[in-house]
């Protein structure tokens, strides 16, 4: 069951990132951000599929996203120094409840996954996949108690999917929290 839904969520996956691309520059960018964009895709998607299978982020996938990102950010978007470090900062708080749980709460490799989607999407976006990808995970979570398949609250829940969900989630959809980051900026 894994690997054709593996299949068709990388497929739809890419011709959403292909729609977007023509959306956003009429066939006038640079092919090489698609490129960009696929290749970020691809890592996502495995990263999501091999977390919800073995409850854990591989490094190397996730240190490979965080540089592509990095540089592609850096690349194509320009992205000031500024806005690197605030990239970050939900990286940081992931970190800080995994190292605050020693670990029970949270894996580490959510932390590094939150670096990488925040050096692809930029400083704001970062933050509403973070808060999206809680929610899903939330109610997903509470959809599981609910339904008898876990006991109690105890159970382990990759976050890795949820939080991709709001990666892509937050790429593709409209500013959907940016009122209540004006304050910030």
């Amino acid at each position: 069951m894994q690997y054709p839904a593996v299949e068709v969520a990388t497929g739809a996956l890419y011709f959403l990132f292909f729609r977007k691309w023509i959306a956003d520059f009429s066939f006038s960018g640079s092919p090489l951000i698609l490129i960009w964009w696929f290749i970020i895709g691809f890592i996502l998607i495995f990263l999501a599929a091999y977390d919800a299978k073995h409850k854990i982020l591989p490094d190397k996938f996730n240190y490979a996203l965080a540089a592509i990102a990095l540089l592609g950010g850096i690349y194509f978007q320009k992205v000031s120094l500024q806005d690197l470090l605030l990239s970050a900062l939900p990286a940081l708080f992931l970190f800080l409840i995994w190292l605050f749980s020693g670990g029970r709460a949270m894996g580490l490799g959510d932390a590094k996954l939150a670096l990488g989607g925040g050096f692809f999407l930029g400083p704001f976006k970062i933050f509403e996949a973070a808060v999206f990808g809680f929610w899903a995970g939330a109610i997903y979570g509470i959809f599981l108690l609910l339904s008898g398949h876990v006991k109690t609250m105890k159970a382990e829940i990759p976050f890795g999917p949820f939080l991709i969900l709001g990666i892509l989630a937050a790429f593709f959809l409209p500013d959907i929290l940016a009122p209540y980051f004006y304050i910030f900026g």
